[in-house]
């Protein structure tokens, strides 16, 4: 640069407004305060509990019939010959199957509701964190449970078919390995059904307890409570129903400061 000239500043950038930030679309959770009830969850705990009670009471026609038909109960006996004779008593098997099959689908149906409401609910609270990650083990044992006795009667009649047609002096596990195998296998299926539905029912508890203190309501907790207890359990899922329709209905009424 010469001396004496004068510098010339340089132009300084253009600054552009920063644009607005869009606004929260409906199923933003930034649109939805943490503080109000949400309304898609209460619809499916509502719906959830009404449908636990249908399970539980087809639940306890399945107690009774069971009771009543003794069924899958084995008698041994011998035979004139001497050969071992087993009896398996079958009466009311379509019908014990038939409720079993009902109540396990309304079960399946239950928690699936349940589960969304969970999920819905882990967007603000993370006490659901565990019931929304593990209440849909449950779902996967349930079906197989159903699957398991199934088996296990029908592995249990072809047992004593062939034990009762052994002649005299022959030997059950060597004749009768193929249908000891399948009753072992059915075993491991039915203990493995119960580990998975165990795992899912407790993290159903857990969540409707934590509902008692994400929405202040003490008979979500007491519901929690009964459903451990099974012939108590219809009495929990009516808690679940009443509560939930209660708070829904709370939040319709005019001036509510739930949304």
């Amino acid at each position: 640069m010469l001396r004496g000239a004068v510098a010339t500043p340089l132009p300084s950038p253009t600054s552009y407004p920063t644009p607005p930030p869009p606004p929260p679309g409906p199923w933003s959770t930034a649109s939805r305060s943490p503080r109000r009830y949400d309304a898609a969850a209460l619809s499916r705990i509502e719906l959830g509990g009404a449908l636990g009670i249908l399970g539980a009471l087809f639940g306890w026609g399945y107690l009774a019939v069971s009771s009543a038909t003794s069924l899958g109960s084995t008698t041994l006996t011998t035979s004139s010959s001497g050969a071992p004779k087993i009896s398996v008593s079958t009466g009311g098997v379509e019908l014990l199957l038939a409720l079993a099959a009902v109540s396990a689908l309304l079960e399946v149906v239950q928690l699936v509701y349940l589960l969304g409401a969970f999920r819905e609910l882990r967007e603000f609270d993370d006490g659901f964190e565990t019931p929304s990650k593990l209440v849909w083990l449950a779902l996967i044992g349930l079906p197989l449970l159903l699957l398991a006795v199934a088996l296990l009667l029908t592995d249990a009649l072809s047992l004593a078919q062939c034990v009762n047609a052994l002649p005299p002096g022959g030997s059950a596990q060597a004749s009768c390995s193929g249908q000891l195998g399948s009753l072992v296998g059915a075993t491991g299926l039915f203990l493995l059904a119960g580990v998975l539905s165990l795992i899912g029912w407790i993290a159903l508890l857990l969540g409707v307890w934590r509902l008692g203190a994400h929405f202040n309501e003490s008979n979500f907790r007491a519901a929690a409570i009964l459903l451990i207890i099974p012939f108590l359990s219809v009495v929990g899922f009516v808690l679940i129903w009443y509560s939930s329709r209660r708070l829904g209905q709370r939040r319709a009424r005019p001036g509510s400061e739930f949304l």
